[in-house]
Protein backbone atom coordinates (compact mmCIF):
# COMPACT_ATOMS: atom_id res chain seq x y z
CA UNK A 1 0.00 0.00 0.00
CA UNK A 2 0.98 3.65 -0.28
CA UNK A 3 1.20 3.97 3.51
CA UNK A 4 3.51 0.94 3.73
CA UNK A 5 5.82 2.44 1.11
CA UNK A 6 5.87 5.72 3.00
CA UNK A 7 6.88 4.04 6.27
CA UNK A 8 9.70 2.02 4.77
CA UNK A 9 11.07 5.05 2.90
CA UNK A 10 11.16 7.12 6.09
CA UNK A 11 13.84 5.59 8.33
CA UNK A 12 13.33 8.02 11.22
CA UNK A 13 9.58 7.44 11.37
CA UNK A 14 10.02 3.67 11.08
CA UNK A 15 12.49 3.63 13.98
CA UNK A 16 10.20 5.79 16.11
CA UNK A 17 7.23 3.51 15.55
CA UNK A 18 9.23 0.35 16.22
CA UNK A 19 10.49 1.69 19.56
CA UNK A 20 6.97 1.71 20.96
CA UNK A 21 4.37 -0.07 18.94
CA UNK A 22 1.39 -1.57 20.80
CA UNK A 23 -0.66 -2.58 17.77
CA UNK A 24 1.34 -2.29 14.55
CA UNK A 25 4.45 -4.44 14.15
CA UNK A 26 6.40 -2.67 11.44
CA UNK A 27 9.16 -5.27 11.56
CA UNK A 28 6.77 -7.31 9.43
CA UNK A 29 4.79 -6.17 6.38
CA UNK A 30 1.77 -4.02 7.14
CA UNK A 31 -0.61 -6.73 5.95
CA UNK A 32 0.98 -9.57 7.94
CA UNK A 33 -0.92 -11.42 10.63
CA UNK A 34 0.78 -9.30 13.29
CA UNK A 35 -1.51 -6.37 12.41
CA UNK A 36 -5.04 -6.40 13.80
CA UNK A 37 -7.28 -6.19 10.73
CA UNK A 38 -9.90 -4.21 12.63
CA UNK A 39 -7.26 -1.54 13.32
CA UNK A 40 -6.57 -1.14 9.61
CA UNK A 41 -10.31 -0.83 8.90
CA UNK A 42 -10.68 1.69 11.73
CA UNK A 43 -7.84 3.86 10.43
CA UNK A 44 -9.13 3.88 6.85
CA UNK A 45 -12.56 4.85 8.17
CA UNK A 46 -11.07 7.73 10.12
CA UNK A 47 -9.24 8.98 7.03
CA UNK A 48 -12.58 9.15 5.22
CA UNK A 49 -14.28 10.74 8.24
CA UNK A 50 -11.70 13.51 8.57
CA UNK A 51 -10.61 14.20 5.00
CA UNK A 52 -13.43 13.39 2.59
CA UNK A 53 -15.75 16.36 2.19
CA UNK A 54 -18.90 14.28 2.59
CA UNK A 55 -18.05 12.59 5.89
CA UNK A 56 -16.16 15.59 7.28
CA UNK A 57 -19.24 17.82 6.93
CA UNK A 58 -21.48 15.29 8.67
CA UNK A 59 -19.23 14.05 11.47
CA UNK A 60 -16.04 16.01 12.12
CA UNK A 61 -17.19 19.53 11.28
CA UNK A 62 -19.81 19.70 14.08
CA UNK A 63 -17.09 18.83 16.61
CA UNK A 64 -14.73 21.40 15.15
CA UNK A 65 -17.37 24.14 15.14
CA UNK A 66 -18.00 23.74 18.87
CA UNK A 67 -14.28 23.61 19.67
CA UNK A 68 -13.52 26.73 17.65
CA UNK A 69 -16.50 28.60 19.12
CA UNK A 70 -15.00 28.07 22.58
CA UNK A 71 -11.43 28.81 21.50
CA UNK A 72 -12.71 32.12 20.14
CA UNK A 73 -13.62 33.13 23.70
CA UNK A 74 -9.95 32.93 24.80
CA UNK A 75 -8.81 36.51 24.29
CA UNK A 76 -5.08 35.85 23.93
CA UNK A 77 -5.64 33.63 20.90
CA UNK A 78 -6.73 36.66 18.90
CA UNK A 79 -4.13 39.09 20.20
CA UNK A 80 -0.85 37.23 19.68
CA UNK A 81 1.25 38.87 16.99
CA UNK A 82 3.81 36.20 16.11
CA UNK A 83 4.42 32.53 16.77
CA UNK A 84 7.68 33.30 18.56
CA UNK A 85 5.74 35.40 21.08
CA UNK A 86 3.09 32.74 21.72
CA UNK A 87 1.51 32.89 25.15
CA UNK A 88 -1.11 30.25 24.45
CA UNK A 89 -0.69 26.53 23.87
CA UNK A 90 -3.39 24.21 22.56
CA UNK A 91 -3.03 20.46 23.23
CA UNK A 92 -5.20 17.85 21.48
CA UNK A 93 -4.81 14.32 22.92
CA UNK A 94 -6.30 11.42 21.00
CA UNK A 95 -6.01 13.38 17.78
CA UNK A 96 -6.53 10.38 15.49
CA UNK A 97 -5.63 11.13 11.87
CA UNK A 98 -5.41 14.80 12.71
CA UNK A 99 -8.04 16.93 10.97
CA UNK A 100 -9.26 18.82 14.06
CA UNK A 101 -5.69 19.57 15.16
CA UNK A 102 -4.89 20.73 11.61
CA UNK A 103 -7.84 23.14 11.47
CA UNK A 104 -7.17 24.50 14.95
CA UNK A 105 -3.52 25.17 14.10
CA UNK A 106 -4.49 26.82 10.82
CA UNK A 107 -7.03 29.12 12.48
CA UNK A 108 -4.68 30.17 15.31
CA UNK A 109 -1.29 30.37 13.56
CA UNK A 110 0.41 32.35 16.33
CA UNK A 111 -0.24 29.79 19.06
CA UNK A 112 1.64 26.58 19.75
CA UNK A 113 -0.47 23.51 18.91
CA UNK A 114 0.38 19.94 19.89
CA UNK A 115 -1.47 16.80 18.81
CA UNK A 116 -0.82 13.49 20.58
CA UNK A 117 -1.90 10.07 19.28
CA UNK A 118 -1.26 6.68 20.91
CA UNK A 119 -2.39 4.52 17.98
CA UNK A 120 0.56 3.90 15.70
CA UNK A 121 -1.72 3.38 12.70
CA UNK A 122 -3.61 6.62 13.31
CA UNK A 123 -0.38 8.56 13.80
CA UNK A 124 1.07 7.01 10.68
CA UNK A 125 -2.01 7.93 8.64
CA UNK A 126 -1.72 11.54 9.86
CA UNK A 127 1.88 11.68 8.63
CA UNK A 128 0.79 10.11 5.35
CA UNK A 129 -1.75 12.91 4.87
CA UNK A 130 0.94 15.56 5.24
CA UNK A 131 3.18 13.77 2.74
CA UNK A 132 0.41 13.20 0.22
CA UNK A 133 0.80 15.05 -3.07
CA UNK A 134 -2.40 14.12 -4.85
CA UNK A 135 -5.97 13.00 -4.31
CA UNK A 136 -6.39 9.45 -3.02
CA UNK A 137 -9.57 7.52 -2.35
CA UNK A 138 -10.80 5.00 0.19
CA UNK A 139 -13.84 2.74 0.45
CA UNK A 140 -14.54 2.95 4.20
CA UNK A 141 -17.50 0.56 4.23
CA UNK A 142 -16.14 -2.21 2.00
CA UNK A 143 -15.24 -4.38 5.02
CA UNK A 144 -18.70 -4.22 6.56
CA UNK A 145 -20.63 -7.30 5.45
CA UNK A 146 -24.18 -6.46 6.46
CA UNK A 147 -26.71 -3.63 6.28
CA UNK A 148 -25.97 -2.67 2.65
CA UNK A 149 -28.65 -2.13 0.03
CA UNK A 150 -26.33 -2.82 -2.94
CA UNK A 151 -22.76 -3.89 -3.57
CA UNK A 152 -22.18 -0.53 -5.27
CA UNK A 153 -23.08 1.26 -2.02
CA UNK A 154 -20.77 -1.01 -0.05
CA UNK A 155 -17.79 -0.37 -2.34
CA UNK A 156 -18.31 3.32 -3.07
CA UNK A 157 -15.23 5.51 -2.79
CA UNK A 158 -14.62 8.73 -0.88
CA UNK A 159 -11.97 11.09 -2.25
CA UNK A 160 -9.21 12.37 0.02
CA UNK A 161 -7.61 15.56 -1.41
CA UNK A 162 -4.34 15.01 0.45
CA UNK A 163 -2.37 17.46 -1.66
CA UNK A 164 -4.37 20.35 -0.20
CA UNK A 165 -3.21 19.74 3.38
CA UNK A 166 0.14 21.30 4.23
CA UNK A 167 1.24 20.90 7.82
CA UNK A 168 0.90 24.24 9.69
CA UNK A 169 4.15 25.67 10.99
CA UNK A 170 2.79 25.94 14.53
CA UNK A 171 1.61 22.31 14.74
CA UNK A 172 3.70 19.57 16.33
CA UNK A 173 2.47 15.99 16.01
CA UNK A 174 3.48 13.50 18.69
CA UNK A 175 3.24 9.72 18.85
CA UNK A 176 2.78 8.34 22.35
CA UNK A 177 0.77 8.17 25.56
CA UNK A 178 -0.92 11.47 26.46
CA UNK A 179 -0.63 10.71 30.19
CA UNK A 180 3.17 10.78 29.80
CA UNK A 181 3.37 13.82 27.51
CA UNK A 182 5.10 16.94 28.84
CA UNK A 183 5.94 20.45 27.67
CA UNK A 184 9.08 20.55 29.81
CA UNK A 185 11.33 21.72 26.96
CA UNK A 186 9.25 24.86 26.44
CA UNK A 187 9.50 26.16 29.99
CA UNK A 188 6.86 27.74 32.23
CA UNK A 189 5.81 30.51 29.89
CA UNK A 190 2.18 30.24 28.84
CA UNK A 191 -0.64 32.52 29.90
CA UNK A 192 -3.28 30.07 28.68
CA UNK A 193 -3.00 26.32 28.09
CA UNK A 194 -6.03 24.78 26.42
CA UNK A 195 -6.66 21.03 26.43
CA UNK A 196 -9.10 19.97 23.69
CA UNK A 197 -10.67 16.51 23.94
CA UNK A 198 -12.98 15.24 21.19
CA UNK A 199 -14.42 11.72 21.47
CA UNK A 200 -11.57 10.98 23.87
CA UNK A 201 -12.18 10.98 27.62
CA UNK A 202 -14.20 7.76 27.63
CA UNK A 203 -11.33 5.88 25.97
CA UNK A 204 -9.47 5.79 29.30
CA UNK A 205 -9.08 2.65 31.37
CA UNK A 206 -8.78 5.01 34.34
CA UNK A 207 -10.45 8.37 33.77
CA UNK A 208 -8.65 9.82 36.78
CA UNK A 209 -5.31 9.32 35.00
CA UNK A 210 -6.59 11.54 32.19
CA UNK A 211 -7.65 14.20 34.69
CA UNK A 212 -4.25 14.03 36.37
CA UNK A 213 -2.54 14.43 32.98
CA UNK A 214 -4.71 17.41 32.01
CA UNK A 215 -4.12 19.15 35.34
CA UNK A 216 -0.36 18.50 35.16
CA UNK A 217 -0.02 21.25 32.54
CA UNK A 218 -0.56 23.85 35.24
CA UNK A 219 3.18 23.65 35.81
CA UNK A 220 3.71 25.17 32.35
CA UNK A 221 1.65 28.27 33.14
CA UNK A 222 3.28 31.60 33.92
CA UNK A 223 3.10 32.46 37.61
CA UNK A 224 0.43 35.15 37.39
CA UNK A 225 -3.15 35.46 38.61
CA UNK A 226 -4.33 35.69 35.00
CA UNK A 227 -2.83 32.37 33.94
CA UNK A 228 -5.53 29.83 33.14
CA UNK A 229 -5.77 26.15 32.28
CA UNK A 230 -8.72 25.48 29.95
CA UNK A 231 -10.43 22.20 29.13
CA UNK A 232 -12.76 22.04 26.13
CA UNK A 233 -14.55 18.72 25.60
CA UNK A 234 -17.04 17.30 23.14
CA UNK A 235 -18.01 13.66 22.91
CA UNK A 236 -20.15 10.87 24.37
CA UNK A 237 -19.58 8.98 27.58
CA UNK A 238 -19.34 5.56 25.96
CA UNK A 239 -16.68 3.86 28.02
CA UNK A 240 -14.99 1.17 26.01
CA UNK A 241 -11.37 0.39 26.99
CA UNK A 242 -11.76 -1.96 29.99
CA UNK A 243 -12.85 1.04 32.06
CA UNK A 244 -12.22 1.03 35.81
CA UNK A 245 -14.48 4.06 36.24
CA UNK A 246 -17.67 4.86 34.33
CA UNK A 247 -19.07 8.23 35.40
CA UNK A 248 -22.41 9.74 34.47
CA UNK A 249 -22.53 13.30 33.15
CA UNK A 250 -23.63 14.51 36.59
CA UNK A 251 -20.86 12.61 38.35
CA UNK A 252 -18.24 14.00 35.96
CA UNK A 253 -19.55 17.53 36.55
CA UNK A 254 -19.32 17.07 40.32
CA UNK A 255 -15.82 15.60 40.01
CA UNK A 256 -14.60 18.61 37.99
CA UNK A 257 -16.01 20.97 40.60
CA UNK A 258 -14.44 18.96 43.43
CA UNK A 259 -11.04 19.18 41.70
CA UNK A 260 -11.22 22.97 41.35
CA UNK A 261 -12.61 23.38 37.83
CA UNK A 262 -15.17 26.07 37.03
CA UNK A 263 -17.51 25.48 34.10
CA UNK A 264 -17.88 28.38 31.67
CA UNK A 265 -20.33 26.25 29.73
CA UNK A 266 -21.85 22.78 29.88
CA UNK A 267 -24.29 21.50 27.25
CA UNK A 268 -25.84 18.10 26.69
CA UNK A 269 -28.90 17.75 24.47
CA UNK A 270 -29.87 14.12 23.91
CA UNK A 271 -32.28 15.13 21.13
CA UNK A 272 -29.29 16.12 18.97
CA UNK A 273 -27.01 13.49 17.44
CA UNK A 274 -23.70 13.30 15.56
CA UNK A 275 -22.76 10.39 13.31
CA UNK A 276 -19.62 8.40 14.02
CA UNK A 277 -18.23 6.64 10.94
CA UNK A 278 -21.76 5.80 9.91
CA UNK A 279 -22.93 4.81 6.45
CA UNK A 280 -25.84 7.04 5.56
CA UNK A 281 -26.83 4.65 2.75
CA UNK A 282 -26.96 1.53 4.92
CA UNK A 283 -29.75 -0.02 6.96
CA UNK A 284 -27.77 0.55 10.18
CA UNK A 285 -26.52 3.94 11.33
CA UNK A 286 -24.43 4.92 14.34
CA UNK A 287 -25.09 8.22 16.13
CA UNK A 288 -24.14 9.75 19.46
CA UNK A 289 -25.39 12.59 21.57
CA UNK A 290 -22.47 14.54 23.00
CA UNK A 291 -21.44 16.17 26.24
CA UNK A 292 -19.93 19.61 25.62
CA UNK A 293 -18.18 21.69 28.22
CA UNK A 294 -15.56 24.40 28.62
CA UNK A 295 -14.00 24.46 32.09
CA UNK A 296 -11.16 26.51 33.54
CA UNK A 297 -8.76 26.08 36.43
CA UNK A 298 -6.70 28.92 37.84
Amino acid sequence: SLITSYVHSNAILKQKLEEHDPELQLRTPINANGVGFHRIVETLNHLARDYSDEMFDMETKPLLEYIQSRLDTVKLLKSEATLSDAKTCIILPGSGVGRIAHEVAAKYPNSHVHSIEFSSLMYLANQFVYNGKETSSVSPFCNYYSNHLTTEDQLRKFELPLGSFAKPENLKTHYGDFTKFTLASEGNEYQDIIIVTAFFIDTAENLLSYLDAIESFQRNLADTKKSTLHWINIGPLKYGTKPMIQLTKKELSLLRKKRGWSDLQELCDTSKKIGYITDEKSLYKSYYSVLQFHSTKK
